[in-house]
């Protein structure tokens, strides 16, 4: 039997949580990858997210047409002084699964990640303009 209920503005399943895990694939491709100053994500717990910024918008929709996933990573110490508009980020972070989301109608979004897997940043992808999200290849982490 599942539970809904509402918390801000979102809709969430009371249903137990799968025990056994689903190995995804992704973790050894390229994932879009959203740094946030005070926010973690850790397997198996729910992050609800308001995106705004025009390039992570941008993120979620490419998100949704291919796997739902994205990549929390936190963003390291100084962040909020950085010029070039890529700050430094700690390695390892954890992949979510966009489990629920909400477009408004300006283009945000409203949506809920699932955390999935832990992943190690090996490289990040390069690049430019005012709607480029980062992108990292990654690689499971222990």
């Amino acid at each position: 039997m599942r539970i809904y209920h509402r918390a801000h503005g979102f809709i969430f399943s009371r249903a137990p949580i799968q025990q056994n895990r689903i190995e995804p694939p992704m973790l050894t491709t390229l994932i879009p990858v959203f740094p946030l100053p005070d926010v973690v994500l850790f397997p198996g717990v729910f992050l609800p997210l308001h995106v705004f910024e025009p390039r992570y918008r941008e993120m979620v929709k490419d998100s949704l047409a291919e796997d739902r996933l994205i990549g929390i990573s936190l963003l390291r110490p100084g962040w909020d002084h950085d010029s070039d508009g890529r700050p430094a980020i700690y390695p390892v972070g954890c992949v979510g699964l966009i489990s629920h989301i909400e477009e408004l109608s300006d283009g945000r979004y409203n949506l809920v990640l699932r955390g999935v897997e832990k992943y190690r940043v090996v490289r990040e992808k390069t690049q430019r303009g005012p709607t480029a999200a980062r992108r990292s290849t990654t690689s499971r982490s222990a």
